[in-house]
């Protein structure tokens, strides 16, 4: 699945990790897609980089929230139900 927008972009890679991009940064989030009353976990907590070449940027916690953010907009909007971890 691959969600487009202006400033950044979502995919689902598999069943088990969101890439996520804004410009040239990469970021790989673990998730786990999941059978019931909520279609995705996403494993957040365990996102501490971006991918290289960019991995000594520091991911401070206010784009960690803009991240989240951007994440959610994108696979709720698609109806997905997700939950954080």
């Amino acid at each position: 699945m691959f969600f487009d927008s202006r400033d950044y972009n979502v995919s689902l890679k598999g069943r088990s990790r969101i890439i996520y991009s804004e410009g040239k940064r990469k970021a790989h989030i673990e998730s786990e897609m999941l059978t019931g009353s909520t279609d995705l976990v996403i494993y957040f907590d365990r996102f501490r980089a971006w991918q290289s070449p960019f991995e000594k940027i520091n991911v401070t916690d206010e784009d960690k929230q803009r991240i989240k953010r951007n994440i959610s907009k994108e696979l709720e909007g698609k109806g997905l139900v997700i939950e954080w971890e």
